[in-house]
């Protein structure tokens, strides 16, 4: 038995790491809850900022959602140096008014930022933008620009969960994640113990190799046709890339743990063993 890798203080300073999650159907029939991937969030973001990394996310601003985990977690771990980029597309800023934007940014302080994203693709200022009314906004068009922005500025994804159905976008929202920062050639990890849209990546992917734990039609909806679709785009992505490898048995950890320390370590390890130091 070999003793684990212990990586060093510091390990992913400069490295900024994408996170994507949302509940999944699948969690009642592990024995899990929302609950638990709460704090799967929580662990995840805690231990990227505490190994020096910047974690990006493209949630949801408000109470009770990942994005308040995150912020949280930033202001608690994050210190005086920028831990959090919150990447906000046009379909969810044209919702809020300008003075609620300005709070969210001021709730960042010195540990984060907010970056607005409009449908075509470029960032853009709180103080001087173009507000176009809801109704104008594709939606599908600006999750993609959101997610494309995500992908193009960081430099590893980790997913958790994710819907395969009533998403929002062209495709499981999870999955289009995935195939964008694949298509860049870079790492792409999912922790496929909370079901959804990550174990459908995990599963076609086949990372680590262990799927003997999991329940029959596993996870649900990934026979669907639009999901079944996507993620053949993804596997092409995929091929074509020049990523890094991955150690087998850390991959097989985040097949089947369902251990938030446990996900949060070793994406940790698996990142500070692949991506080059900054």
């Amino acid at each position: 038995m070999t003793d684990p890798t212990v990586v060093p203080h510091n390990a992913l300073s400069g490295r900024r790491v994408s996170l994507s999650a949302s509940e999944s159907d699948d969690l009642g029939r592990l024995g899990l809850s929302e609950w638990h991937c709460r704090l799967v969030i929580a662990e995840l973001g805690r231990a990227l900022m505490l190994a020096g990394a910047t974690v990006m996310y493209g949630g949801r601003l408000g109470a009770d959602t990942y994005t308040e985990i995150l912020i949280d977690e930033a202001q608690r771990f994050g210190g005086r140096r920028r831990t959090l980029e919150l990447a906000v597309p046009e379909s969810e800023y044209a919702k809020l008014s300008t003075n609620q934007l300005r709070e969210a940014d001021a709730r960042l302080g010195e540990f984060g930022r907010l970056i607005l994203i409009r449908a075509s693709g470029e960032p853009e200022s709180i103080n001087a933008f173009d507000r176009r009314p809801v109704a104008l906004v594709d939606d599908a068009l600006a999750l993609t620009a959101a997610r494309t922005y995500v992908a193009d500025t960081s430099d590893a994804r980790v997913l958790v969960g994710g819907r395969l159905t009533g998403y929002a976008g062209r495709e499981p929202g999870v999955i289009e994640e995935a195939r964008l920062t694949a298509e860049r050639s870079k790492p792409v990890l999912a922790a496929a113990g909370y079901g959804g849209a990550a174990a459908a990546v995990s599963n076609a992917l086949e990372f680590g190799g262990a799927t003997d734990w999991q329940p029959s039609s596993f996870p649900a909806h990934a026979d669907d046709a639009d999901v079944v679709s996507a993620l053949g785009r993804l596997r092409a992505a995929v091929v074509d890339s020049d990523g890094p490898e991955v150690d087998h048995e850390l991959l097989r950890i985040l097949t089947v743990s369902h251990r938030p320390a446990d996900i949060a370590s070793t994406v940790v390890r698996i990142l500070y063993a692949t991506l080059p130091r900054a």
